[in-house]
């Protein structure tokens, strides 16, 4: 038995590798949207922790995305939910604050930064990921995050007249990109040194850029971090 259900939809348009992703501005409209009976089908999950810069200390939050198939994920998914039932802590990501990455026919859905209200160490243990479609039905998945380690030091990146020099100790180290909306327009994999901005870019994507920052991340470990951003 099919459903219906008027909405307002949005959807966000930044990248998945962004340090504290914002949603673009939403283009909002009113219709009817259809949705089956049947429990979305969870392809896959990609979940990070990742350590943030902040004037105090930096702190730790959750990048959480998902792969579903369900019609178009975008437009028929009610909302992502992302929970440690031990701690009571929770997050609710809907169309009005998620992100959207499409990968050939696949869309990735989620949200990034999802930190404590005090931005204190995210707990560990148990986290669920609960999908729900807007007739209502739900599937879920979990991962756990492991206990704490000693702390990585993040990427360092200077703009030094005109040159980025990187400096980094992670496996993958990636240059973000970012429009003076501090939206992600590019990323692209760097080794430690010291790099000529113009030789990065061509000219219409520098044209956009108006900051950079370095990120950092262990693909085996989930877990990532980022430096400060610095201006073109």
């Amino acid at each position: 038995m099919a459903c219906q259900k008027r909405r307002q939809r949005g959807a966000g348009t930044s990248g998945f590798l962004a340090p504290a992703i914002a949603a673009a501005a939403l283009a909002l409209a009113i219709g009817l949207v259809s949705c089956g009976s049947e429990a979305p089908e969870l392809i896959a999950t990609e979940w990070r922790l990742e350590d943030r810069p902040a004037k105090e200390a930096s702190y730790e939050s959750l990048s959480v995305f998902v792969n579903v198939k369900d019609g178009n994920p975008a437009e028929d998914l009610e909302s992502i939910e992302v929970v440690n039932d031990e701690e009571g802590l929770s997050w609710k990501i809907t169309d009005l604050s998620w992100t959207v990455q499409k990968s050939g026919a696949d869309s990735w859905i989620g949200a990034a930064d999802l930190a404590s209200a005090d931005y204190r160490p995210l707990p560990r243990g148990i986290y669920r990921i609960v999908v729900t479609n807007l007739a209502g039905q739900r599937t879920e998945s979990s991962f756990s995050l492991p206990p704490a380690q000693v702390g990585k030091p993040a990427p360092t990146l200077k703009n030094e007249a005109g040159r980025l020099r990187v400096e980094t100790t992670w496996p993958r180290t990636y240059l973000l990109a970012y429009n003076a909306a501090g939206l992600l327009v590019n990323a692209r994999e760097l080794a430690s040194g010291s790099y000529e901005i113009t030789s990065l870019y061509k000219a219409a994507t520098l044209d956009r850029a108006s900051s950079f920052a370095a990120y950092g991340y262990d693909p085996q470990q989930h877990h990532g971090a980022y430096s400060w951003r610095v201006k073109k």
